[in-house]
């Protein structure tokens, strides 16, 4: 008999994709009296809770127990997840995520060919925004590599690798309890945190392309905005606890807020200022139309992206700037919003 796995599910307000996400799950084709669901639901509004108990009468097969998370914390709902948690095997799951047929038969095989040191296999993202025209062109814009650059928490290997950090992971259940669980002070990417502590402790993470998870992004450009704010917060949280994770790319929406904001304030004071800034904004314009026609998009399509790419530098560089300068701000927090 295969390993007993415990899916850690933190939600909120998540109608529009949940039943999706919990099908996925009963879809596997993995042994059903194998696999538990951990739901750590924040008092939701929008009829999250219908969902769940409609998918519970569909699939008594799948056990299935809802623990109250009234504070929203993600992290704490995954803790709580743990404590319930029957399973030797434990994966991190999103109530906007999809997984298909496969996955946790791929990752349950991949993780028991690897030695006790390697603590969890991930597997490939795929973006998706909505059916909306905004939520299309979001999506785009996150896969391509202007919108992205190491801002999210996807990983692209074309064969089997070791990994440092994995959004969506089987990981050994001992080895996540022995590291201390998932930090709650960090609200959002508290994955990313909990695999540089396992880093430390010796454990490997290995990622595989062999099987992916479909991930829904925001579909409104309010919410993208908020949801990249929140990154950037958490990524300067990450980089004060652990300086050596810190690469480059993670400045670049700081560093994208600070340059528009002195062209802004000197082309008061210098034409050659100015004339930088219109040269700088005509560069981005280009760079941004060429990143959105080659994703496939239309005219409309790269008008929306020039929007898109702006909010997503400069959210992320907001939120970088102030989580630098207040540790663990709110903007760490998904309180008001759907988990992961």
């Amino acid at each position: 008999m295969p390993p007993r796995v415990s899916f850690l599910l933190p939600v909120y307000n998540e109608r529009e994709h949940l039943g999706e996400s919990l099908e996925s799950i009963a879809a596997q084709d993995y042994p059903a009296e194998q696999i538990e669901v951990l739901l750590a639901e924040g008092g939701s509004t929008d009829g999250t809770q219908a969902i769940v108990e409609a998918f519970g009468r569909r699939h008594p097969e799948i056990a299935l127990r809802v623990i109250s998370n009234p504070g929203r914390n993600t992290a704490v709902g995954r803790n709580l997840g743990l404590e319930a948690a029957s399973g030797e095997l434990v994966m991190n799951f999103s109530g906007h995520a999809v997984a298909e047929p496969q996955m946790l038969r791929v990752l349950v095989e991949k993780l028991a060919a690897q030695p006790a040191e390697v603590a969890g296999v991930g597997c490939a993202i795929r973006s998706s925004g909505s059916a909306t025209t905004i939520g299309r062109v979001i999506s785009a814009v996150l896969r391509s590599r202007l919108g992205g650059g190491g801002l999210d928490s996807s990983f692209h290997a074309p064969a089997d690798c070791d990994a440092k950090s994995i959004a969506f992971c089987l990981y050994r259940r001992e080895a996540v309890e022995a590291c201390g669980r998932f930090d709650p002070k960090f609200w959002c990417g508290q994955d990313a945190e909990l695999n540089l502590r396992l880093a430390q402790a010796g454990h490997r993470l290995r990622f595989t392309p062999d099987t992916h998870v479909l991930h829904y992004k925001r579909p409104t450009l309010g919410g993208l905005m908020r949801q990249m704010y929140r990154y950037g917060a958490a990524r300067a949280a990450i980089t004060r606890k652990f300086p050596g994770s810190f690469r480059l790319v993670f400045l670049l929406p700081a560093l994208w807020v600070l340059g528009w904001l002195g062209l802004t304030v000197g082309s008061f004071f210098s034409l050659t200022v100015a004339l930088a800034m219109l040269v700088s904004a005509g560069l981005f314009v280009i760079v941004s139309a060429i990143s959105t026609i080659a994703a496939g998009e239309s005219l409309i399509g790269v008008l929306l992206a020039l929007v898109v790419y702006t909010i997503i530098y400069t959210s992320y560089g907001l939120g970088f700037l102030v989580g630098l300068v207040i540790p663990h701000s709110r903007g760490t927090s998904d309180h008001e919003s759907k988990t992961k």
